[in-house]
């Protein structure tokens, strides 16, 4: 009898010590799926708003009468976001993320999903 109850005590302390560890590798991994999410908002959303500072860093830099169309995507790899341009300053919003860039002095706002113009009209640039 007296076997039988100390087997009984060492499976209850090596299933509660395993139940443990897989409570940590499981936490432990959720975290780091986490991560890897975030990491992947902030490389899409900071490459979509580089993009979105060339196009207008490049219409302030040629003459005057310079347009272009350009295709704004709906979402930035699955990502919404939406785009801000307040003077010399583009802002690209997600959940968790701002970027926040300089630009030459801009008038306007990318409206994502559609064909948005860019254009240099006497040396102020529009957008939108």
């Amino acid at each position: 009898m007296k076997r039988k109850a100390q087997s009984t005590v060492e499976f209850l302390i090596i299933f509660m010590l395993a139940s443990f560890f897989s409570i940590f590798i499981l936490s432990y991994t959720g975290g780091r799926i986490q991560d890897i999410f975030s990491d992947n908002e902030y490389a899409a959303s900071r490459d979509l708003a580089l993009a979105l500072q060339r196009e207008i860093t490049l219409a302030a830099s040629v003459d005057p009468g310079y347009s272009r169309k350009l295709m704004v995507p709906p979402d930035a790899n699955g990502i919404s976001y939406t785009t801000q341009i307040k003077g010399t300053v583009l802002i690209l919003s997600t959940e968790n993320y701002d970027q926040v860039l300089n630009i030459p002095m801009a008038t306007g706002n990318f409206v994502p999903g559609e064909l948005n113009m860019v254009n240099n009209s006497n040396g102020t640039i529009y957008v939108g």
